[in-house]
């Protein structure tokens, strides 16, 4: 698997667009636990994404939340819910 490059404002709005979805988009849990799992699988097929300093190296769903594992290259990791 190669590392993509990426501007660090596109990773940000990733991150944000992802979020914005699993708000705005669906209504019921259900509909947001499949919505969540669908875009982890998305972001998935896509890492490792190498962005300003930074490596998304896993996204994974859990309920109705998308999980993100972040390594920095100062050998930090990460961890965010969208």
């Amino acid at each position: 698997m190669s590392i993509k490059q990426m501007p660090g404002r596109v990773l940000i709005s990733l991150l944000l667009s992802v979020t914005g979805l699993l708000s705005g988009c669906a209504s019921h849990n259900e509909n947001a636990s499949l919505l969540a799992k669908k875009q982890a699988q998305n972001i998935s097929q896509n890492l490792p994404i190498k962005s300003a300093g930074y490596t998304l190296v896993l996204a994974q769903s859990s309920g109705t939340t998308v999980k993100m594992t972040i390594i920095s290259e100062a050998g930090y990791t990460n961890h965010a819910d969208a």
